[in-house]
């Protein structure tokens, strides 16, 4: 018989012992309540979220259809993005497009890392060189010199962290003292303070920066006066006395010593003084003299016969940037014909570099040897690892079969380094590793302290090649390093790989170069484009400047030019009525006003005077037609006004140099008084650049002369070698500063002034400005 419903039977459901009775219909139960307060209570949630994703939507679609439309009407592109200038510059937000999100993402990452390293370091280890994470203090590893400040500057900039920079520039302006009674590694020194400042400036335009770094270079600069050139590695900032390590036996190390040609070159060709050019290329001309075959250095070289010493051969410790500054130097002078010797010495040591690639097994893991005498060692430091960078970024001066090679052999080497991280329990790099048959690679020493050269060389294959396994597995050890390194104050290194153990100290070169590779891997190729900086060693990118063996002075002068709207050329003549006379000259201190007043001089500096001017000048000096008695010169106006002053003072002496009176100066380390006395210009170099800046004030034009003993047994007889000599330019000695009075015309003035600003370009010097404003 059917059971009939009741009014109890409908009520049932809402009666615990119903549910309590069967656990199914509890479960039941349960799973409605859920349902319905996921539904009722975050649908607003779901909606918000919806909309906020529905609205970036808009936005992105939004500025592609401007982008279209700008195009269609002939416009630019104006997508926003990452750009640097020369001098000024700044750093602007660009548009992520949906396809490098992700990249967007994992760059904030890597910036946020950096954030905690330096905010860190500020707090516990302001002004000191580096932070020891776990007893959170400062140390000194460097001589007090701020080396994790001074590294991370550039990378700050890159970032936008721009408070950060502001007060660690203020650091620089007000605390950084580089007069330190300690002994410092020219090569550490250069590529970490010269090269992070000099970069700097170059990302900022900021002259303190520059002027910074002249001051260390000035301090190291006594390290290459040896016999052979080749400098020693080791100098007291303070006191200038250079010597090497006793642990080398008296040798100077090879990458030691031919790893600061991008830092000096760019610091002449930003200040106009050759001087520190000429010491760093002295070097590289000096080992070309006996440049082997296969273009392999040995580690160890004589300061004093500028030969090699037995030693160990390698891409690794002590070897390893000397090449890669060799291409380095070419990129540094935007491949042109005058840094043609830097690429042919490159290739050479390529060619020398495949006779030590070896292949593992059972993997088949290329990599490179170590060399002593003929025999080969199995073991590659991670050191090394920037090897496989190098050698993408060469390939392309390579015909294309060749740089094909050269780039493959790049990648199967990051595949090595790359698993050099993942072969350890810690997925971090040791040291070093060795290579056995049948048993691919082990860890040698087994510690790592942050070491870039992986990701480095991940960086120049992600940029060259476009490949995005390079960025995985940049960001798998960036990853590694959050999950081991990262500690409360800080990151620090492993003594061991294999067990985690931590060590105590942040390295400055994680923040300079390992934080900053990682964010530029997963940033646009238009941040720091590879067209238009080459980085140090040290991950400091330097601005590409043409090398036509004539310095530029300031990058903004580029900048300047293009933006012109109206240009006059030929300025003599034009501006000027073609007349110029010199009206003051220093002779030492001595101050003369006149050519007769030259009798007041010593014989000796009379004759060195008149000799210089006369085989320094272009003009021609003639007897007149007019009384037969008169004294007439023809030429340029300058080289009248000087020469004229030069005929009538009765001075007969050759001379070597002439030129801009700053240019001039900075290469003078002495100076004949009026009595033809020697003396030493330091203490007299203030009075002198007063003297210059008075000249200027006064609207006058500075030149100065200078003379040296040239040995002409020094000058090559080679002609291969006779091509590549450059004439010493330091060690001058001055002669006088003459200050000149150009003549100018007045219709010009009222017109130009109606142009608005108006920018004179002079090949002179600096303070033709005034004398020109003046006209």
């Amino acid at each position: 018989m059917a059971r009939s419903r009741s009014s109890w039977s409908r009520w049932r459901y809402i009666n615990p012992a119903y549910y309590l009775k069967r656990p199914k219909r509890l479960a039941s139960l349960f799973l409605v309540f859920v349902f319905a307060t996921f539904f009722f209570w975050d649908r607003h949630t779901l909606l918000r979220d919806h909309q906020e994703e529905i609205s970036k939507l808009e936005e992105q679609v939004t500025h592609l259809r401007n982008l279209l439309e700008e195009l269609k009407n002939g416009g630019g592109m104006s997508v926003e993005k990452m750009k640097y200038s020369g001098e000024g510059g700044h750093a602007v937000k660009y548009m992520d497009s949906p396809d490098n999100i992700l990249d967007a993402q994992r760059r904030e990452k890597v910036k946020d890392a950096m954030l905690h390293a330096w905010s860190s370091y500020e707090k516990y280890a302001w002004g000191h060189d580096e932070l020891q994470p776990q007893t959170k203090n400062g140390v000194d590893s460097f001589g007090g010199l701020g080396a994790t400040l001074i590294d991370s500057l550039d990378t700050l900039y890159i970032m936008g962290l721009d408070e950060q920079f502001q007060r660690a520039r203020e650091w620089v302006a007000n605390s950084l003292d580089f007069n330190k009674n300690y002994d410092a590694s020219v090569f550490e020194t250069t590529i970490r303070v010269v090269g992070g400042l000099l970069s700097t400036y170059d990302l900022s335009g900021d002259k303190l920066f520059l002027d910074k770094a002249q001051d260390i270079a000035d301090r190291l600069l006594p390290a290459w006066n040896t016999e052979s050139g080749i400098p020693y590695n080791i100098i007291n900032l303070a006191h200038g006395n250079p010597h090497n390590p006793g642990w080398t036996g008296g040798d100077s190390i090879l990458a030691d010593s031919g790893t600061e040609q991008l830092e000096f070159i760019a610091l002449s060709q930003r200040t106009g003084n050759p001087k520190y050019q000429q010491k760093v290329e002295n070097v590289i001309l000096e080992l070309n003299k006996t440049f082997p075959d296969d273009g392999l250095l040995p580690i160890y070289i004589n300061p004093h016969k500028g030969t090699t010493s037995y030693s160990t051969i390698t891409f690794g410790a002590m070897g390893d940037s000397f090449y890669e500054y060799l291409l380095k130097a070419w990129i540094q002078g935007n491949r042109t014909a005058a840094v043609s010797h830097y690429r042919k010495m490159w290739e050479t040591s390529m060619k020398g570099l495949l006779s030590l690639v070896r292949r593992t097994t059972p993997s088949s893991f290329s990599y490179l040897c170590e060399k002593m005498g003929s025999s080969l060692n199995d073991k590659m430091d991670e050191l090394a690892c920037f090897a496989p960078g190098m050698l993408a970024l060469g390939s392309s001066g390579y015909s294309p079969d060749e740089a094909q090679k050269f780039l493959s052999l790049a990648e199967e080497l990051a595949w090595t380094c790359y698993n050099f991280y993942q072969s350890t329990p810690t997925k971090l790099a040791g040291e070093n590793y060795f290579f056995n048959d049948g048993q691919d690679m082990s860890v040698g020493t087994s510690w790592n302290i942050l070491r870039p050269e992986t990701v480095e060389s991940l960086f120049y294959l992600w940029r060259l090649t476009g490949n995005k396994t390079y960025q995985e597995w940049g960001w798998n050890i960036f990853q590694a390093f959050e999950k081991n390194s990262r500690v409360e104050s800080g990151y620090v290194g492993l003594k061991d790989v294999n067990t985690g153990v931590k060590d105590n100290m942040m390295q400055s070169f994680f923040l300079a170069e390992t934080l900053k590779y990682l964010y530029l891997l997963f940033s646009p190729s238009s941040v720091i484009p590879l067209d238009e900086w080459v980085f140090n060693t040290e991950a400091h990118p330097i601005k590409i400047v043409t090398r036509n063996d004539r310095a530029v002075r300031r990058l903004s002068a580029c900048e300047t030019m293009g933006s012109a709207t109206t240009i006059c050329s030929d300025k003599t003549g034009t501006l000027t009525l073609n007349q110029m006379t010199v009206v003051e000259a220093y002779i030492g201190e001595k101050k003369l006003y006149s050519p007769e007043d030259g009798s007041q001089l010593h014989s000796a500096v009379s004759s060195l005077l008149d000799e210089g001017i006369t085989q320094n000048t272009s003009c021609s000096v003639f007897t007149s037609k007019k009384d037969g008695n008169g004294i007439e010169v023809s030429g340029s106006p300058t080289e009248k006004a000087i020469l004229s002053w030069g005929v009538k003072s009765g001075s007969r002496v050759h001379m070597h140099w002439k030129g801009a009176a700053e240019i001039i100066l900075a290469s003078c380390t002495g100076y004949l008084d009026s009595n033809g006395c020697l003396q030493s210009i330091e203490r007299k170099k203030d009075f002198l650049k007063e003297a210059i800046e008075d000249m200027a004030a006064k609207s006058l034009r500075c030149v100065a002369i200078a003379y040296q003993t040239c040995n002409v047994d020094e000058v090559p007889t080679d002609e291969e070698q006779l091509a590549q000599w450059v004439l010493p330019e330091d060690d001058l000695i001055l002669l006088a500063i003459l200050s000149i009075k150009v003549m100018g015309r007045s219709s010009p003035s009222d017109k130009l002034r109606k142009l608005g600003e108006v920018v004179a370009v002079t090949g002179d010097g600096t303070n033709d400005a005034p004398a020109l404003h003046e006209v």
